[in-house]
């Protein structure tokens, strides 16, 4: 038996299968968690536009990491708080790598997600983004043509979709001093301001909610999931879990289309699904 204050699960890969939903098991489960007296928590690198049309059904989530932990959303409030976000200097850099390389970046705001107009995910009017085989999510996302500096709001991630290993190499190379979330199959980066991620961002979100990261349990699949693997108690994830992720967990769950997160659960709480 394992005593539990909180639960934070990723989003893409582990609470949604690969069409985009939730398992209704894994509904009952959250449910279950709050009855017990269990804090509940997203950890994503989605932008609240991104993520927030799925809240209603998953039920009351106490607060969402969100931008892989640079913003600290209040799903109560519809508010997010800004953690950390890029220097005018850093993004002027990012740009200019991408002009050189023949690439596109997108970025995300505390306001807004952005994303240029090149990006193939874009449909003829710009509101629809394919996240998921055949599913599409429909929000506001703002396109923009050419990057011409910062923006009002505070930019908090940045992302590049599609770039070649060698460029993979070179970005690594120019920008060692970002946090860089890479993958590759397909190749593509996340970008943070240095020192940022899910796991610092966990940390403060668990100062504001008042709940013990060594009586955490965290699940996740990927790379982007490690740091917060390191910062709580209990790590864990689904059977789909990356190659990279895998050492740092504890178990090894159902796969995403299987309710990971209630077997997850089973195997270190039985009690809280009675």
């Amino acid at each position: 038996m394992t005593d539990l204050r909180a639960v934070i699960t990723d989003l893409d890969g582990t609470l949604l299968n690969d069409r985009g939903y939730v398992h209704p098991d894994d509904l009952k489960t959250l449910s279950k968690l709050r009855e017990h007296g269990v804090r509940t928590l997203i950890a994503t690198g989605r932008h609240p536009d991104l993520f927030r049309f799925y809240l209603p059904r998953l039920g009351p989530m106490d607060a969402v990491v969100a931008c892989n932990g640079t913003l600290l959303y209040d799903p109560s409030r519809d508010a997010g708080e800004v953690l950390d976000q890029f220097t005018a200097g850093q993004l002027e850099r990012l740009d200019r790598f991408c002009r050189r390389e023949g690439l596109y970046f997108n970025y995300y705001t505390s306001a807004s997600p952005y994303f240029c107009r090149r990006d193939p995910r874009l449909s003829a009017d710009g509101r629809s983004v394919e996240m998921h085989k055949n599913f599409f999510i429909r929000s506001g996302i703002r396109s923009y043509e050419e990057w011409k500096g910062m923006p009002e709001e505070p930019v908090v991630k940045a992302s590049i979709p599609t770039l070649l290993p060698e460029q993979m190499d070179r970005l690594r190379g120019e920008f060692g001093d970002l946090t860089l979330e890479l993958y590759h199959s397909p190749c593509c980066v996340e970008m943070e301001p240095p020192d940022c991620g899910k796991g610092p961002g966990l940390k403060k979100a668990a100062q504001r909610l008042r709940f013990p990261l060594e009586k955490t349990l965290v699940i996740g699949d990927s790379s982007n999931d490690i740091s917060m693997f390191r910062a709580a108690g209990f790590a864990a994830a689904p059977a789909n879990v990356s190659p990279e992720a895998e050492p740092y967990i504890a178990y090894r769950g159902t796969d995403n289309n299987h309710a990971p997160i209630t077997d997850i659960v089973r195997h270190f709480a039985p009690e809280l699904l009675r």
